[in-house]
C-alpha cells in the first residue's frame, strides 16, 4: 500500500497496524493513532548506528572526475538549502503529503542532516553493516568492488 494511505487504513481498521514513514512518523498522534515501535529508534538503540535511509549512486562506469562533480554539487545544494530554507518551500509543499510548516521542518531535519552532506566513519560502518547483515541473510551478493566515492572500501 502507498505510504500516504497507511494511517487512513489502520484508522478505517482496514490493518490492524502499519508502518509509518515520511511525514506520517510527525503526524499519527494527531490523528489518533499510537505508536508501537519506532523502527528507527530501535535501529540507533541496539545498533549504536546512525539508520541508512537511501544513497546517490553512480555507475563505477562513470569517470571518477564526474562522480567528483556531482558529489560536490550535491553538496553544495544541500548547503544551499540549508542557508535559504524558505527557498525550496513552495517545491516541497507541492510534493508533500502534509502541509504543516513545522512537519516540513522536523521532516527535513530529521532526513537531510550532516550524513548528507558527509557520511564519516560512523555512516560508513552503518551502511557496510546494513551490507554485511544483508549478505549474511543471502539477500544481496558479497561485495566485490567498492561501494564510496574515493574509497578502497
Amino acid at each position: 500500500m502507498h505510504f500516504a494511505a497507511i494511517s487512513k487504513a489502520v484508522m478505517e481498521e482496514e490493518v490492524i497496524a502499519g508502518l509509518l514513514i515520511h511525514e506520517g512518523r510527525f503526524t499519527y498522534e494527531s490523528q489518533g493513532l499510537t505508536k508501537l515501535i519506532d523502527l528507527g529508534e530501535t535501529w540507533e538503540d541496539q545498533m549504536q548506528l546512525p539508520l541508512p535511509l537511501g544513497c546517490i549512486a553512480a555507475n563505477r562506469s562513470m569517470p571518477e572526475n564526474e562522480r567528483n562533480e556531482i558529489d560536490a554539487m550535491i553538496r553544495q545544494s544541500i548547503g544551499y538549502a540549508w542557508k535559504n530554507p524558505s527557498e525550496s518551500s513552495y517545491y516541497i509543499k507541492e510534493h508533500s503529503q502534509e502541509m504543516e510548516d513545522e512537519v516540513i521542518a522536523s521532516h527535513i531535519g530529521l532526513y537531510v542532516n550532516e550524513f548528507s552532506v558527509d557520511l564519516g566513519a560512523q555512516g560508513r560502518e552503518a551502511i557496510l553493516f546494513l551490507l554485511k547483515k544483508g549478505i549474511e541473510y543471502q539477500l544481496i551478493p558479497e561485495l566485490t568492488e567498492p561501494i564510496f566515492n574515493n574509497s578502497s572500501i
